[in-house]
């Protein structure tokens, strides 16, 4: 019988099962769609800097 994918990540140990694979995925999708690109990322953190 062959095993589920297993993704490991901080805080809540091993993910085995399919269903929560899914969430795990559907979380990470969200996030990476919100967050900012490298250039928006670099620009963001510079005008925390320069406002300081």
């Amino acid at each position: 019988m062959a095993r589920p994918p297993t993704s490991h990540h901080e805080g809540c140990g091993f993910l085995d099962a399919e269903a929560q694979l899914a969430k795990y995925r559907a979380v990470l999708d969200h996030m990476t769609s919100c967050a900012l690109d490298p250039t928006e990322s670099r620009n963001f953190i510079h005008n925390l800097i320069r406002k300081a």
